[in-house]
C-alpha cells in the first residue's frame, strides 16, 4: 500500500487561497474583458497569453488536473512553480501517480534499451526520491542493472582475454602459450580454454617434432641432390624454433648448406641466361660443394645444360626463319595495299540490243609493268563480265563490234589486233597490216570499281 504524507489543512486552504488570488484575478479579468492592475501591471499582462484554456480551467476550478494541466502546459516559470507548490499541497495522489506513470514509461524504455548506462541512470535518478523508493519498477531496475553491468564487466573481461590469446597464439612459442595458460586457466570462457589448449598443444608438439626432424632432414639433403636441401632443413628448423639458443650448435653447418645453395642458385640462374656457359657457370659450386653425392648432380646439370644449349640455337634459327618470313608476309601486305591503291576492278556490260558483242582493250597492266592489248571478251546481251582488277589507274583504251560488224563502238585512236584471240605486250616501233588497224576510244579512270557499259 501506498503511504502518503497528508499536508495540515490550514496549508492548503493557503495554496488555495494563494493560488486563486493570483490566478482567479486574471480569470475575472478575461471575463469581465478588462485588465486589473497591480502594482501598474496587469494581472494579464504578467500570465503568458500561451497558457491559454488551461489557466482559466485552474483559476475556475482549482482542480487537480487543472493544475497539472497549468504547470506542464504554461511555459512561464513563475506560474509553474505556483502550481507546483499547489500541487504538492492539494494534490499529493495526482503528483504521485504522475510521477508513478513517468517512471514506469521511463523504465519501458529501460527494458528496450537493456544496457548498463541505461539501468544505471534509472536508479540513480528514482533512488532518491523517497515517495518511489518502494516501487516495484526500482527494484527490477536495481536488478537488471546488477545483472547487465555484472555482464558488460563479464564481456570486457573476455575481450581482455581474448586479446591476450590472440596474442599468446600469435606469438606461437610453447613458453608464452603455458605461461598464459597458467595465469588465465581460471578466467577463461569454455571455447577460450579449448582453443589454448588446442594450440598449445600443437605448438609444443611441433616443437619436439622439429628438433627431430632436423636432424633427418640433413641426413636426407646430399643423398637426394637437392643442393638447397640442407638450407631448407635449417630454415624450417628456426621457422619452428625461432630462439637462437636452438639454433647455436647447428651455425657452422648451417652456413656451409647456405653457401652451395647459394652457389646452386647461381649456376642455375647462369645456365638460364646462358645455357651455352659451360664451366664459367659450374665452377663455383663444384668448390663449395669440394665432393660428395652432390658432385654427380653437378655433372647432370651440366649435360641439360649442354641440351638446353643446342635446344636454344635451333630455337634461335627458327626464330629468325620466322621472322624472314614475317617480314616477307609484310612486304607483300604492302604490295597487295599498293596494287589496291592503284588499280581497278574492271567490269564489261552489253546493254545494247546486240544478241553478243565482242570486245578489244589497251591498258596498262600493273602485274606486267607494261602496256598490254588484248581481246576479244565475248558479253551477251544483257550479261555482265569482270575481267580483272590488274588494270592500273590511268587512260584505258578499248573497241567493240557487233554480229557481221554491223554496230561498232570506236574512237580515234588508231591500234593493232587481231582477229582472233590475242593478248600482246607492247612494243615501241611495232606496225600491222592495215586490215587489223581499228580506231579505239579512250577514257581516265581513277576509280577503284569501274563498269564499262555498251549501249
Amino acid at each position: 500500500m501506498r503511504c502518503i504524507l497528508r499536508k495540515p489543512a490550514f496549508l492548503i486552504a493557503l495554496s488555495g487561497a494563494i493560488f486563486a488570488g493570483q490566478i482567479g484575478s486574471a480569470g475575472a479579468d478575461e471575463r469581465n474583458d478588462g485588465p486589473t492592475r497591480m502594482a501598474g501591471t496587469t494581472v494579464g499582462q504578467m500570465l503568458p497569453t500561451t497558457c491559454g484554456r488551461t489557466y482559466r480551467d485552474a483559476a475556475r476550478g482549482m482542480s487537480c488536473q487543472g493544475l497539472l494541466d497549468f504547470r506542464n502546459n504554461c511555459p512561464d516559470d513563475l506560474y509553474k512553480a505556483l502550481a507546483e507548490t499547489a500541487l504538492h499541497l492539494r494534490c499529493p495522489d495526482e503528483l504521485l501517480d504522475q510521477k508513478i506513470k513517468t517512471m514506469r514509461q521511463e523504465f519501458a524504455k529501460l527494458e528496450q534499451q537493456n544496457n548498463c548506462a541505461a539501468a544505471t541512470g534509472f536508479v540513480d535518478r528514482y533512488a532518491t526520491d523517497f515517495e518511489l523508493a518502494d516501487a516495484p519498477e526500482l527494484e527490477k531496475a536495481n536488478v537488471l542493472r546488477i545483472k547487465l553491468c555484472e555482464q558488460e564487466l563479464r564481456e570486457k573481461e573476455l575481450a581482455a582475454l581474448e586479446a591476450g590469446l590472440r596474442d599468446a597464439v600469435a606469438k606461437n612459442d610453447c613458453t608464452t602459450l603455458r605461461s598464459f595458460e597458467k595465469q588465465n586457466t581460471l578466467k577463461l570462457s569454455p571455447d577460450q580454454s579449448s582453443r589454448l589448449a588446442a594450440a598449445t598443444k600443437q605448438r609444443c608438439d611441433f616443437e619436439g617434432q622439429a628438433k627431430a626432424a632436423l636432424r633427418s632432414c640433413l641426413d636426407r639433403s646430399e643423398s637426394s641432390g637437392g643442393f638447397c636441401g640442407g638450407s631448407a632443413c635449417f630454415q624450417a628448423f628456426r621457422q619452428a624454433l625461432p630462439q637462437d639458443s636452438y639454433f647455436a650448435p647447428e651455425r657452422t653447418e648451417s652456413q656451409r648448406q647456405e653457401n652451395i645453395c647459394r652457389q646452386s642458385t647461381a649456376m642455375r640462374s647462369c645456365f638460364a641466361n646462358d645455357p651455352c656457359g659451360s664451366e664459367r657457370c659450374s665452377l663455383p659450386l663444384r668448390i663449395a660443394v669440394g665432393s660428395g653425392a652432390l658432385m654427380s648432380y653437378i655433372e647432370r646439370s651440366e649435360k641439360d645444360a649442354v641440351r638446353a644449349c643446342d635446344a636454344k640455337r635451333e630455337d634461335e634459327r627458327q626464330a629468325n626463319l620466322r621472322a624472314e618470313r614475317e617480314a616477307e608476309r609484310l612486304r607483300e601486305a604492302a604490295r597487295a595495299e599498293a596494287r589496291r591503291n592503284n588499280t581497278y576492278r574492271l567490269t564489261l556490260c552489253n546493254q545494247s540490243d546486240q544478241s553478243k558483242i565482242w570486245i578489244a582493250l589497251a591498258y596498262y597492266d600493273y602485274d606486267a609493268q607494261s602496256w598490254i592489248r588484248e581481246g576479244w571478251w565475248t558479253v551477251n546481251k544483257g550479261d555482265c563480265t569482270t575481267v580483272g582488277d590488274r588494270f592500273k589507274r590511268g587512260t584505258l583504251y578499248w573497241y567493240a563490234n557487233g554480229p557481221g560488224g554491223k554496230w561498232v563502238w570506236k574512237g580515234d585512236f588508231g591500234l593493232c589486233v587481231s582477229l582472233n584471240a590475242f593478248r600482246v605486250v607492247n612494243q615501241p616501233g611495232t606496225t600491222c597490216d592495215s586490215s587489223r588497224h581499228r580506231l579505239f576510244r579512250h577514257r581516265d579512270i581513277f576509280e577503284t570499281e569501274y563498269t564499262l557499259r555498251f549501249t
